[in-house]
């Protein structure tokens, strides 16, 4: 598992909470990151409460005690009126509550690989900063650097090749064709073999007109013809070498 659960600057307490629910506070922003359960997910969880109780404490941030994990089970206690058993972990920072959230959630729902590219980007983003930070900290030493994609591919359970289209998709891919991906009317290949497509033909930015003439002036050959940026300056080379 990721170090994060394991680091030794996080504490954890636990205890139960009782009926006073505004103790814990809801954010936001950290809930918008975390995937909606499902209506049978809900009542499979509601029975369980019932049944057998509350198996796993609520996370609670203990600098500002606002949920971090567990959204789910807060609310469905919270309407059941049972007590909550939430934990306190201390993070160092607003990054840290990010990762823990991500990495909490990525296994816990059944979702597809383009979904979870989509839910979890911000530790993409993360892995990236990262990245980032470390080919700066080498400087002048040799490396490759952070490879961020491929960390962010294993941390969520997906191929890296999946990763990098999805994200192309994500980035350079119209509303609507995100919407067919997502509603799968159209696979992340398909699609992102349209998007790059699209691409190369937007870098066809020079159009050049070849016209040949013969010794009184007379064109004898004309055509057009569209150029990548690349084979601009090959042919403009070429020429210069004439």
């Amino acid at each position: 598992m990721v170090g994060i659960f394991t680091d030794p600057k996080i504490v954890e307490e636990e205890k139960l909470y009782d009926e006073f629910y505004d103790k814990i506070k809801l954010n936001s922003d950290s809930e918008k990151m975390i995937p909606v359960a499902s209506l049978d997910e809900k009542d499979e969880i509601k029975k369980s409460l019932l049944k057998h109780g509350q198996k796993y404490p609520v996370v609670v941030d203990a600098k500002t005690m606002e949920l971090v994990d567990g959204y789910t089970r807060y609310k469905l206690l919270v309407e059941l009126k049972l007590k909550i058993w939430y934990q306190l972990k201390h993070f160092e920072s607003k990054g840290e509550i990010l990762h823990f959230i991500l990495i909490s959630n990525v296994h816990r729902r059944h979702l597809r690989p383009f979904d979870k590219i989509r839910l979890f980007r911000p530790l993409y983003e993360r892995e990236k900063a990262q990245a980032k930070k470390r080919l700066k900290e080498i400087g002048k030493h040799k490396g490759k650097g952070g490879r961020a994609l491929i960390k962010f591919s294993k941390q969520i359970g997906v191929s890296p090749d999946t990763a990098e289209r999805s994200l192309r998709i994500l980035d350079k891919g119209t509303a609507q064709q995100i919407k067919e991906v997502k509603e799968r009317l159209v696979s992340v290949t398909s699609m992102d073999r349209i998007i790059r497509h699209k691409v190369s033909m937007d870098d066809k930015a020079h159009r050049y007109t070849l016209i040949i003439k013969n010794a009184k002036g007379k064109t004898i050959e004309k055509f057009t013809r569209n150029l990548t940026a690349r084979n601009y300056d090959h042919l403009i080379n070429y020429i210069r070498t004439l």
